[in-house]
């Protein structure tokens, strides 16, 4: 069962022709009430003929009673290949959420990013929507969400933007065994004056118990924009893994 979903999970990232939102849903896999947090970093790299690095720190926390649920993640990649500097990236993600009903819940969130590879020194947004759980079993869980944002944007040699996108999401989560969870996200982010002008991303992970605190990840990243700086590629894509620890 694990092989065969890390399995779906590779073939739904790369076979997608696609990071402006974080993979919050890992964190939502745990429900319980009160205050969650985990931590930890992400490496990959390669020496000999190839030398390349990667290294993303992040912390994801979440404070839940009955009704509203508080998310507050951030992150950092810096990587490098051959010594020469070719990723430095980071953002931070608040939402709250809060259920009317058991399955569907409204949503508002901020959030600020940037990405120097993509020309982008600084984007904020703020937005809101609403979240329904379409399915729900003690293995496998599926959630849609729906909205907007309205985004302010900093880029290099190029006039600011603000744009007002739709936000659309599909995610679902599985508890494969008690020592291993997955999840997949995909969101899809077009311009609300212009559909063509659209960001297509995919996040995916892989979490494996390797003690009551400590776990091994595995993320992949998949992202498309139809219409990025010039001089910046359409699509991205993103593989770490390493350790968290969660409190």
């Amino acid at each position: 069962m694990f092989f065969s979903v890390l399995l779906f999970v590779l073939l739904a990232l790369f076979s997608s022709e696609s990071q402006a939102f974080m993979n919050i849903e890992s964190l939502r896999q745990d429900r319980s009430m009160g205050f969650k947090g985990e931590s930890g970093f992400r490496l990959s790299g390669a020496v000999g003929n190839t030398e390349t690095l990667s290294t993303s720190i992040q912390s994801m926390n979440a404070y839940r009673t009955d009704k509203r649920e508080l998310l507050f993640l951030t992150r950092y990649e810096y990587g490098e290949s051959r010594k020469i500097k070719n990723a430095n990236k980071g953002n931070a993600h608040l939402r709250k959420t809060y259920y009317l009903a058991p399955r569907f819940g409204l949503e508002t969130f901020v959030q600020a990013q940037f990405d120097e590879f993509k020309k982008l020194n600084l984007r904020t947004l703020v937005g809101a929507g609403g979240r329904y759980q379409f399915y729900a079993s003690d293995d496998f869980t599926i959630y849609a969400g729906g909205g907007s944002f309205y985004e302010w944007e900093q880029l290099e040699k190029t006039s600011n933007e603000r744009d007002l996108r739709l936000n659309t999401y599909l995610s679902a989560l599985w508890n494969l065994n008690a020592m291993a969870t997955a999840s997949l996200i995909t969101y899809y982010q077009p311009r609300s004056d212009d559909l063509k002008d659209s960001r297509l991303i995919v996040d995916s992970g892989v979490r494996l118990r390797l003690s009551e605190r400590i776990r091994f990840h595995i993320d992949l990243g998949f992202s498309r924009d139809t219409r990025p700086p010039k001089g910046v590629k359409r699509t991205d894509t993103t593989y770490l893994s390493g350790f968290s620890v969660n409190y």
